[in-house]
């Protein structure tokens, strides 16, 4: 399970109906498993479906999978983040909108926060488990969707009577990932889009309940599935939603692993909190199936004024489409408010249905600014540096600047190479 296969593309559901076992079971020594995992892998897989918000994560040359948390935040197995804590390293992440279907919404840098408890590369199954910043325009979770958390204060895998639904769990992964590619030497060619596995196996919860495990030979996730979610389906007023109770984490010795979020839920959150800026950081609890779960969400902080060369102000000269954006003396006036969404756009405060747009979504050095109406594009989406660059979501070398460095009222402003130049700090 810790080898990545960086060539692996498209998406695979892997559902492992698991049912609860009674707890306090020994656990078994950490010794990988030197079986081939493909003579291990003889399944059949149907297409069910899973979760939105279980993403493909392409990081370090290799795959992982992972859980969309917020528009920033991803979780995955700390052993996937092979760094320091706080490394930045550059990330893309697919996710599957139908099954046979794999789309980029993210690329770009990011920054690792392994679990303090563990170290990345080498973490136990206790505390397999981190968090990965993207610090670029982010993913738009009107797609993806966000996770939820199981957080009861109730131990339901302590009653060997709980109700059916806390004694099965499925696993989601992208590592039996087929489109674009014929099979792979660890793991048996499955059909292209995300797959379930409808057999049962019986669940253990560890003694410190950080960790839960199940014995899954012959069959057992592929390499790229290590940070996926091991959920529940709990119940909501439209039908079933999925709630995530672990992170995927090895193989050993024949037993899958996986690290409990609810175990490092207040790590989760004070992380998320500590490291939102620019966004704010919000948490929740709600109830489904008579369970507590958490989920976070991410906020615009308001509206500001965006200051820049001069200590002049970015303003658009009306609040129709297609109006130019300029730079003006700062007035505090409405029109030259903006507010950062965390899905990346720019919202105006001389019509809050208008964004920061790069007209025609083109890159080219001096294409100017414009307004144009809010559609979550790379047009519009953008990311922050700690410099005060504003960085395109169309490539990450594009700062949107004003033109030629000048001061003069009514400078346009536009895209333009990142250079390292005051013309293209902004402070908010």
């Amino acid at each position: 399970m810790h080898k990545r296969d960086s060539k692996w593309w498209g998406s695979c559901f892997i559902g492992l109906s698991v049912a609860l076992a009674a707890c306090g079971v020994p656990e078994t020594p950490e010794v990988e498993t030197t079986e081939p995992e493909a003579a291990q892998q003889q399944l059949t897989r149907a297409t069910l479906g899973g979760p939105k918000w279980a993403v493909a994560l392409y990081i370090n040359g290799g795959l992982c999978s992972a859980s969309v948390i917020n528009e920033h935040w991803l979780l995955t197995s700390a052993h996937c983040l092979n760094g320091t804590p706080g490394l930045a390293t550059n990330v893309t992440v697919q996710y599957a909108p139908a099954a046979g279907q794999a789309e980029t919404v993210y690329t770009g840098p990011t920054k690792l926060y392994p679990h303090p408890s563990g170290s990345a590369g080498n973490s136990t199954k206790e505390y397999d488990i981190g968090l990965v910043q993207l610090l670029g325009y982010g993913i738009d979770t009107a797609k993806t969707g966000r996770a939820k958390f199981y957080a009861d204060p109730s131990f339901p895998w302590r009653n060997p009577n709980a109700d059916s639904r806390f004694r099965y769990v499925s696993i989601s992964g992208w590592g039996l990932a087929t489109i674009g590619r014929t099979g792979s030497t660890n793991c048996a060619t499955g059909t292209a889009g995300r797959q379930m596995l409808g057999t049962n196996y019986a669940l253990t919860i560890s003694p410190n309940e950080l960790a839960v495990s199940t014995r899954v030979q012959p069959a057992h996730p592929c390499d790229g599935d290590s940070g996926g979610p091991w959920f529940y389906d709990l119940t909501n007023s439209t039908g079933v939603e999925p709630v995530q109770l672990a992170v995927e984490s090895r193989t050993l010795d024949g037993i899958e692993y996986a690290t409990l979020v609810k175990a490092h839920l207040g790590w989760l959150e004070s992380t998320l909190q500590a490291n939102s800026a620019p966004y704010g950081s919000y948490c929740s609890s709600s109830t489904l199936s008579n369970s507590v779960v958490r989920q976070c969400q991410q906020l615009s902080l308001g509206w500001s004024d965006a200051v820049g060369l001069g200590g002049k102000c970015m303003e658009p000269a009306s609040g129709s489409v297609g109006a130019p954006v300029r730079l003006a003396p700062c007035n505090s006036s409405v029109a030259q408010m903006w507010s950062r969404m965390p899905n990346g756009e720019i919202r105006s405060g001389a019509n809050a249905s208008l964004c920061l747009d790069v007209p025609g979504g083109s890159a080219t050095n001096g294409n100017r600014m414009q307004l144009y109406t809010c559609n979550a594009t790379l047009a519009q989406r953008f990311g922050y540096t700690a410099q005060g660059e504003i960085r395109s979501g169309l490539s990450w070398n594009k700062c949107v600047e004003v033109q030629g460095g000048f001061t003069a009222n009514g400078t346009p402003i536009q895209l333009y190479d990142c250079n390292w130049t005051a013309s293209q700090w902004w402070s908010w």
